[in-house]
């Protein structure tokens, strides 16, 4: 992921980001993956630290 929540990898964190992140929320990561977060490897489980991340970078 080239930007820390940029889940989809088209060079910015957007709506679609989020709502592949919302559809994963609380479950085992999906493809792609929403579990972004702790880095490197994110933790198994799509949560509240993915969220921020998404959020930290959002539109960016």
């Amino acid at each position: 992921i080239p930007v820390a929540g940029d889940i989809t990898g088209e060079a910015g964190v957007d709506y679609e980001d989020l709502s592949i992140l919302v559809d994963q929320w609380l479950q085992p990561p999906g493809i792609p993956s929403a579990d972004i977060a702790p880095q490197p490897d994110g933790d198994n489980l799509v949560n509240f630290k993915d969220f921020a991340a998404l959020a930290e970078n959002w539109l960016k």
